[in-house]
Order: structure tokens, then sequence, then C-alpha cells
């Protein structure tokens, strides 16, 4: 009985996927007795689903495309065939399934055979409906179970059925529509709630001796771009219409109105993920651009041009309104015999369903895009740099689609390289620039740089601030910034909601004191005399900035933060218990003799790689250890370059790599540290 009960347990939150497809189908099938049945109807056009459903067991999203050309519905054909088993019913399609509970994941997907299993349009009621089944989907489901074996078993095949039922009839050569259910579901208990969108286009085939060709130019590398507002216009998508006898050539017939369409229009808030940072109520992100023999209605969703003398020809023009708006465009010439012919994508027999931008079914992300940069998924966010396991920089593949508004101008993002947003007056970038390089050379982030006085960023930080379709997770630009930091000799700081180093959700600001480095840097060209510095002050600059940088993704310092001029030891003779030694490693018996900045032997910030710019080189004056004999010996440190890079490991180089000064770090591997996300 144990037994049964755990397996029982162990289905439980797929079975209830399954059942609630079913159980909440959401529309009566019609019965075989429907009158008014259009039979030999043949139908082109395209039926997406999507449902997310969402429970205390766990959360579901399917994702269903079908596609038809000239099919001809599985029932109520006038013929006597009982077994049901055409070819001319079939079309083609893709499935997506996801699910995610207590007990374990669910992934399925398939694509090929679609059904068109019935149409049927009632004139007398003037009402229409239609069943389809969509593609087989099959996956595995991983079956997680607190105290027993975590199992991998198939799922599916499953097939989806779309039905809809009872919808107005407008027009019964064309049926066209979208409908959303949110339905609450209560099986003993309140379970969840399931949301259920249809889309359908389906237009009658019509034999005839004439066809509409529509030809978008450059289809297969148009990508949307936003203008420099939301009023604005970006790029500009310019379409042909033409006429011709069908298979090509010359007719005579013509149009005296041509019916165009955009639907499913993606309404993203903003132009950009990052601006503008307070976006007006979204319209659609793909219009019609107004013209002289064009009617503009519906926000710019429907055009109809005019034909008052017939015509065979049409132009028209669609403007992008954001980085990653997408569309599906239909198109309709009525002939002056009032016959309605379906506008074809590029070639007889092309798609009905025209997407705009091009792209696969049920994507959002253009093809040219999405081909160049690996074939993401838009949920994506898995860029790696070298020497870091800590994958992803925040933002998905769509959203890096998308794009952003950098320094006043449009700009989409790598999905296969990390990078990490800086906010500054233009001012500060050219102070910094040097050490923004030295950063993104040795972190291997490429930076993206967001201008402070066009207000391209969130007044709270927040990169991605218009989020909405395929989000994942809300990454923040880093504010950078040359302030006073009060004089106490500190030259640069990151302001942290943690208090410590993080990732840059949790960042507030990165400040660095110019006028502080400078005086600092003058003080240590004083007390070098009449040696000299192996670094510029430039140098200083750009290390300092890096440094702080980061801290700022994460990075900690190599050790202990000790109080560098804490210790001060004064010698006024020449002892075998204290042996004091200069840059060069010559004994120093110039007495009286006052040492400061001691640093201690292992584990603190000036410890490890001396090469990491982590490595708080200079920081202190000399190095102590302890003799063979007991001796106390200080040494006094060498000049060197400052480190450029971040560091791969503990182990201490250059002067660290001896026993006289600092050792090995606490820390270290600061590449390995680098995190932009939790």
């Amino acid at each position: 009985m144990k037994n049964a009960f755990l397996f029982i347990k162990k289905l439980s939150l797929f079975v209830l996927f399954g059942i609630l497809i079913i159980f909440l189908s959401g529309n009566s099938k019609p019965g075989k007795n429907i009158y008014n049945r259009v039979f030999d109807s043949r139908w082109t056009g395209t039926v997406t689903c999507e449902e997310i459903f969402s429970a205390i067991t766990g959360t579901s999203e399917r994702h269903v495309m079908a596609s038809f050309n000239n099919a001809l519905p599985t029932l109520y054909r006038d013929d006597e065939t009982t077994d049901l088993n055409f070819t001319d019913d079939k079309g083609t399609g893709s499935v997506t399934f996801h699910a995610e509970g207590k007990f374990g994941v669910t992934n399925c997907e398939g694509s090929g055979q679609t059904e068109l299993h019935w149409v049927v349009v009632e004139e007398e009621d003037n009402i229409y409906s239609f069943h389809v089944i969509g593609p087989a989907c099959t996956g595995t489901s991983v079956v997680s179970i607190p105290g027993t074996p975590t199992t991998t078993e198939p799922y599916g095949p499953e097939s989806t059925d779309i039905v809809i039922s009872g919808q107005p009839l407008v027009n019964k050569n064309l049926l066209g529509g979208t409908k959303t259910e949110v339905i609450d579901i209560d099986m003993g208990g309140g379970v969840g709630t399931l949301t259920r969108t249809i889309t359908w286009h389906l237009t009658k085939s019509t034999v005839g001796d004439v066809e509409l060709i529509v030809i978008p130019q450059d289809y297969d590398t148009w990508l949307p771009k936003p203008g420099r507002n939301e009023l604005t216009e970006g790029s500009i998508m310019n379409i042909s219409l033409k006429l011709q006898a069908r298979g090509g050539g010359a007719t005579t017939k013509k149009a005296k109105v041509f019916e165009l369409r955009l639907s499913n229009t993606s309404r993203e808030p903003g132009i950009t993920v990052n601006f503008p940072t307070a976006p007006d109520d979204p319209m659609p992100d793909l219009r019609f651009l107004v013209q002289s023999n064009g009617q503009v209605e519906d926000e710019f969703q429907s055009l109809n041009i005019d034909c008052p003398r017939g015509c065979q020809t049409a132009q028209l023009k669609v403007g992008s309104y954001d980085g990653g708006g997408w569309t599906t465009l239909t198109a309709e010439a009525i002939l002056q015999d009032d016959t309605r012919i379906q506008g074809r994508l590029l070639v007889p027999g092309g798609e009905v369903d025209i997407r705009i931008p091009k792209r696969d079914p049920n994507s959002k992300i253009g093809k040219d895009w999405l081909t160049a940069n690996g074939n993401p998924n838009e949920m994506d966010d898995k860029e790696t740099s070298r020497g870091n396991t800590n994958n992803g920089d925040g933002l998905t593949a769509y959203e890096e689609y998308r794009g952003v508004i950098s320094e006043g101008s449009f700009k989409r993002l790598d999905p296969n390289k990390k990078e990490v947003g800086i906010l500054a007056t233009q001012g500060d970038f050219t102070l910094f620039s040097q050490g923004i390089g030295w950063f993104k050379n040795t972190s291997g982030l490429e930076i993206i740089r967001f201008d402070f006085d066009r207000n391209e960023i969130a007044g709270d930080g927040r990169l991605n601030v218009n989020k909405k379709s395929a989000h994942d997770y809300d990454q923040y630009a880093l504010y950078l910034l040359n302030g006073g930091l009060g004089g106490d000799g500190t030259l640069g700081i990151v302001y942290s909601k943690t208090n410590a180093p993080d990732i840059p959700a949790q960042i507030i600001s990165v400040v660095a004191d110019w006028n502080a480095i400078q005086a600092a840097y003058q003080r240590r060209v004083n007390s070098t005399r009449p040696e000299t510095l192996k670094f510029t002050l430039k140098e200083y600059l750009a290390q300092t900035v890096a440094h702080e940088l980061g801290h700022a993704i994460n990075i900690w310092h190599h050790g202990r933060d000790l109080d560098y001029s804490g210790w001060t030891f004064t010698l006024n003779d020449v002892s075998n218990n204290t042996r004091i030694f200069d840059r060069n490693g010559n004994l120093d018996i110039l007495r009286p003799i006052t040492l400061q900045n001691i640093g201690e032997k292992a584990g603190t910030v000036e410890s490890g790689d001396l090469s990491c710019m982590l490595n708080y080189y200079p920081y202190y004056t000399w190095g102590y250890a302890v003799g063979v004999d007991g001796a106390a010996i200080f040494n006094r440190e060498p000049l060197i370059p400052l480190g450029k890079i971040f560091c791969k490991s503990k182990i201490g180089t250059g002067f660290n790599a001896t026993q006289l000064y600092f050792g090995d770090c606490a820390k270290g591997n600061c590449l390995g540290q680098i995190k932009l996300r939790n």
C-alpha cells in the first residue's frame, strides 16, 4: 500500500497537467448533427495556442502552432470514408511544453504533422467553429521526491486539441480572431489558474486565375529598430503588393481595395530594455505608416489602400518603434467583382500569415539575428568568461536582441558575451577611460556605456527596467563617478547594500576620488626620492578605477583590510636581534631609524599575485619576517609596476613568492569570483 501511494504521488504533478489540458479544453465540440455544414471547403492559414497554468503544485507553459495550406478538414466530408485516414487534412507545426513543480520537471517538444479536424460555418446563425490537432510532443519527466531516487521517464507523445466554437461570423471566407480565457480550477481545494490564448487566421482557399503576392523588401535580413522616442519610427519595412495570374504572368483582374492587418503585435514598454526609463502606455511596436491613398485605423494596425479606378500593385510601409517588436501581417485584395484574394509571401503558395520580422513560429526574435548569434533560446542567459564558472550576465537572449540605448544610440547586445553596464557622465567616462579599459581587458566583460546626462538608466539603477517578455532577472548598471571621499586618504570606494563586494544588483555606486589620487601619488613620489616610482599618475588612477569596479562584480581583496599605518617601529642602535634591509637587499645600519607602514607576514591585502589589481600594492612600505635565529627582519618593498590583471590563483608572485613579505593570499582567484547575477 505504501509503494502504491508513492507511485501516485510521484506521478501527481504530471498527471495533473495532462488532466487539465483535457478537462479544460475550453470549448464544446459540435456534434454530428450540425446543420449548414460547409462541405469540401479548403482552408489556409495558422492557428496558435498558448497556455500558462499556475497552481500550488507547480506551473506549466505550452506553446502550439499549426499551419495549413489548402487543407480539407477531416470530418464532415461529402464522401463515404469511414476510417478518416486522409493526407489532405494535414499541415505542419511545432509545440513546446515545460512543467515544473514540487516533485519534478517535464520538458517536451515536437514539430511536424498537424490536422485540421473540422471546420463548421453556420451561416443561418452567423457563427463558426473549428478543431485543430497540434503536432505530437515528446520529451522526458524528471521525478524527484524527497527520500526516493530521482528518475527520468519518457513523456508523450501527446497532441494538443485546439477548439474554438460559436465565434461570430463576419466573413464566411475568412475566419480570424484571438480568444483569451482565464479559468480558475477547483478540484477539491483550489488547484490553480489556467490562462489560454488562441489566435487564428484561416482563409477559405479560392481556386481562380489570379493571386496576390506580398513582397517585403529585404525580408530575410530586416530587423526592428526603434526611433529616438516612443512616437518616432525607426527602421521601416517597405512592402509591395502585386496581383498576377496564377503561377505568374500578367492578369487583367484589378483590385478596388487592398486590406492589410497587423495582428498579435507586441507591446513592450519603452523602445529598448532601458529607455525611456518612464515609458508611456505601450502602443503596438510595429505600425502601418500613414500614406495618402490609405486609411489607417486600430492603433495603426489596420490599413486599407483604395484603388478607385482599379489597380494591380500597391506599396506600403511598416514602421518599427521598438528594438524587439514583432507582428503578423495578412493581406487581401478585394477585386472589382468582390472576389477576395488572400496575399501570399513572396511566391505562389507562400505563407498567408507573414511574420515580421522573419522569425520561427512562436519566436519573438528575428531569424537573421538569431542565426548570426548561434540560435539561443529567448530565455537563455548562458554567457561565459575565461577563468569563471558563474555563467550569465543577467539579461536574456531576447533582452539582448531587443537592445539598449547607449550614449544616445541604439545597439543590440551579444548573447555570447558577458556584458556589464556602466553609468557615468561623459566627463567621467573620459577621465576614467583607461581604468575602464583595464577592467574590460582583464575581466573578459564587454562594457555598455550609459550616459548619465541623457537619463539612460532608471533612478534605481535597473538596466532592463522596461521588462515584459522573456524576462528572467532584474539587472543593474554600475554608477561610476568622480567624487570626494572626505580627505582621509581613501582613493576609491564601492557603496554596497551589503557593505561588501557584491553583484551589480547590490551596488549603489562606485566612486573614485581624482583629487585624492593625485595627492596620494605626489606623496609617494616625495617619499620615494631619489628613486623613481615605476608607474605614472594616470596608471595609478586607472588601477584605482579598475580595482573598485572589481569589487562591484563580487571580487574581494586578497586578504584582511588592515590599517597599514597602525604599526610604527623605531630602532636606535644596530642589533643582531633586529635587521633592516633596503629595497636592494642591502643591510641598513643607519641609526636611529623609524619604520612606518609595516605589513604582517601573510594574509594581508598585499599578499598573493602582485600583477593583480586587487593586490593592494603599493600599500605597505615594509615587509616583516622572523629569521631562523629569531631575529626580527624588516625588508623595504621593491619598486615595481602596478598590476593590470585579475589573478587566477592564491599563489604569491614576485617578492611575495619569498618568505620575506606577504606570501600567498587568503582569497585570490579574482577571475573566478566574478559574478553578475544570482
